[in-house]
């Protein structure tokens, strides 16, 4: 970045060779000042505070930050809250899964509920046998 000093204004314009972008800022003012002030302004901007712009004194606005960052904490806490309920939900959704696929696997080995259905299927028909066809005896 170069500084090109502004002769209408007691301003310090920035100009970026890379993307040609201009900032200005106070030419009294450090550097570093006039960051944290582009900072905060656009800090504001994001969260809907309305500050004029020059900052005068920036510390005056820390309780309007410290505001805002606790409701980003809250904001956070309450994410994470939701996480760890959609997280034990998905363990406990997981876990039936993995019964049922158990119960399958096991009714594979060692078949149990078709052999019985076949017994009574046989009975019943033995039964209607006998019922319908009573010369059998």
């Amino acid at each position: 970045m170069r500084e090109i000093p502004s002769w209408k204004t007691p301003d310090v314009i920035l100009v970026c060779p890379s993307d040609n972008s201009i900032t200005v800022r106070p030419s009294h003012l450090p550097p570093a000042y006039a960051e944290l002030q582009e900072t905060l302004l656009k800090i504001f901007e994001c969260i809907g505070l309305s500050i004029p712009t020059p900052v005068k004194n920036p510390a005056s606005y820390i309780p309007a930050l410290s505001k805002y960052i606790e409701m980003l904490r809250s904001t956070v806490d309450s994410e994470a809250a939701a996480r760890v309920k959609a997280e034990t939900a998905l363990a406990e959704e997981r876990a039936r899964h993995a019964r049922i696929l158990q119960d399958i696997q096991m009714e594979c080995r060692e078949p149990f509920v078709v052999p019985a259905l076949l017994d009574a299927f046989v009975a019943i028909s033995q039964i209607v046998d006998d019922v319908s066809d009573p010369q059998a005896d």
